[in-house]
């Protein structure tokens, strides 16, 4: 039979990595998440390795799941801040929030066409250069790009 992973607590895994997971490494992580910091850059603020930060996460499911709910703070903040912009009447706020939350309805499109609307004209030429030479393939470098071919 398969041993069952031990799953550690944020203070059970203080106890083990007392060196490198202290409670002023855990606060700083969560001041930089917080703030929007990758992981990579709220690893370096609190003065540990990434590889350190993902390991917690393994032996962890409470680290884990603490550190999703606090990278989630500035999306939240965001959210909060746009729906009371709205709600006070906003009329650019939301606009935004339309556009962006039911596209279909209000979000400006673009279309291309042709001249008077017509259907876009295009020109496709499609050559297999295998077995060209190398002063074919130049001379049809120099012709489409309108270079004055060598001998004229």
């Amino acid at each position: 039979m398969e041993a069952k992973k031990q799953d550690f607590t944020i203070k059970q895994l203080m106890g083990r990595h007392k060196k490198v997971l202290t409670l002023e490494v855990l606060s700083k992580l969560e001041e930089a998440l917080k703030s929007d910091f990758t992981i990579q850059e709220a690893c370096i603020y609190a003065g540990i390795n990434d590889s350190s930060y993902y390991n917690y996460q393994m032996l962890s499911t409470q680290f884990r799941l603490k550190m999703e709910r606090v990278r989630s703070f500035v999306s939240f903040a965001a959210k909060r801040n746009v729906a009371k912009a709205v709600v006070e009447g906003s009329i650019e706020d939301s606009w935004r929030y339309l556009e962006r939350r039911q596209k279909k309805l209000y979000s400006t499109r673009s279309e291309l066409s042709g001249e008077d609307g017509e259907p876009l004209k295009m020109e496709v030429n499609i050559t297999n250069f295998k077995g060209l030479t190398d002063e074919e393939l130049q001379k049809l470098a120099r012709e489409a790009t309108g270079a004055d071919t060598e001998g004229k």
